[in-house]
């Protein structure tokens, strides 16, 4: 934790400040295996009912780099494993991997 403090305070690791309010972020629960995917399913469910939903993920083990809108072209070696399963879920929800 004091390595991860020490370089956003030195602007090695730079922090995202979103300019629409964020309803529920999941994510550095663990490494793997804690059920952040079935979670993150179950709440654009939930949400989507109500509210307009969008997935921002980072796409773990993508071929491609910085923040993109999913889309049809996409894969899940362009896009991430995850948001590639949540595209072809959730059609109709906005997606950037």
């Amino acid at each position: 934790m004091m390595l991860r403090n020490f370089l956003y305070n030195s602007n090695i690791n730079k922090s995202f400040v979103y300019t629409k309010p964020t309803l529920v972020g999941v994510g550095n629960l663990a490494i793997g295996g804690t059920g952040k995917t079935p979670l993150v399913i179950y709440l654009t469910h939930f949400f989507a009912k109500k509210k307009s939903v969008a997935i921002l993920s980072r796409g773990y083990k993508r071929h491609s780099q910085g923040f993109k809108m999913i889309d049809m072209s996409d894969s899940s070696s362009t896009a991430g494993d995850e948001p590639y399963l949540y595209h072809t879920r959730f059609s109709s929800i906005r997606m950037s991997g």
